[in-house]
């Protein structure tokens, strides 16, 4: 993802699993882009692996459930790893509750994967649609903020909004 390595202001996550993000090396994009610009914040919000979502997930892509958590736990611990220096600039999050779509949005564009049944999101078409399109910003951070607000933090901390200036926060 080329527009990680450009991010100015913020990069939000939704996904259900980070092993593709870690495989595909854009946490890796994601960590040198933090190191090279202090004001970047991020935020991943992960499907928790504990979640009884977690188990309809894979039986709904026809994998093995405890291999689909094994999968998801260590994407999210290789994650933590690789991202805790900077615990400033971002956080992680998981959450219980039906996953509805993955986005990745850097600055001024959402990448949105179609979300199937049949096979994980990376394997289906992205949009990348500009924050600016119809009720896109509201759309998404609405969702995301709400969604965040009801995770629970994996350092700690109060979750609070992914972004307090964003619609709906």
């Amino acid at each position: 993802m080329d527009a990680i390595a450009d991010a100015s202001e913020f990069v939000l996550v939704c996904t259900t699993n980070l092993c593709w993000m870690v495989d595909a090396k854009i946490i890796d994009a994601l960590a040198a882009r933090l190191e090279t610009q202090p004001s970047l914040n991020a935020r991943l919000l992960l499907l928790d692996p504990n979640s009884p979502f977690a188990e309809a997930r894979a039986r709904q892509l026809g994998t093995i459930p405890d291999e689909f958590v094994r999968t998801m736990t260590a994407g999210i611990e290789m994650t933590r790893q690789q991202l805790r220096r900077f615990a400033n600039q971002c956080r992680i999050a998981v959450f219980d509750e039906p996953p509805t779509e993955i986005s990745i949005i850097v600055d001024d564009v959402v990448f949105h994967s179609v979300f199937t049944a049949h096979q994980p999101s990376r394997h289906n078409p992205v949009i990348a649609l500009p924050l600016h399109a119809h009720k896109a910003r509201e759309s998404f951070f609405k969702h995301m903020n709400l969604v965040w607000e009801r995770s629970r933090p994996l350092d700690g901390k109060a979750t609070g909004f992914f972004l307090k200036d964003t619609p709906g926060a």
